[in-house]
């Protein structure tokens, strides 16, 4: 089993996940007025969704997952 989605409440979902996507080198999927939506593609037929859905007030309490980039 492997994650799928990464959902990160956004004040501006497109500015947060355009940064992620050009980051990471991920393709867009959604863009609209709920959110932004990024896939990352992993080895082999895996990948890992980045979602940004509009929230208006997100929580700002430290993270429950600290996710380490690189190799």
């Amino acid at each position: 089993m492997y994650w799928e989605n990464i959902v990160f409440d956004a004040e501006s979902p497109k500015q947060q996940g355009e940064f992620w996507e050009t980051l990471l080198k991920c393709q867009m999927l959604t863009d609209n007025a709920d959110g932004y939506e990024t896939r990352l593609q992993l080895a082999g037929p895996r990948y890992l969704d980045l979602c940004f859905p509009a929230v208006r007030n997100p929580d700002r309490a430290q993270q429950r997952v600290h996710l380490i980039l690189g190799s």
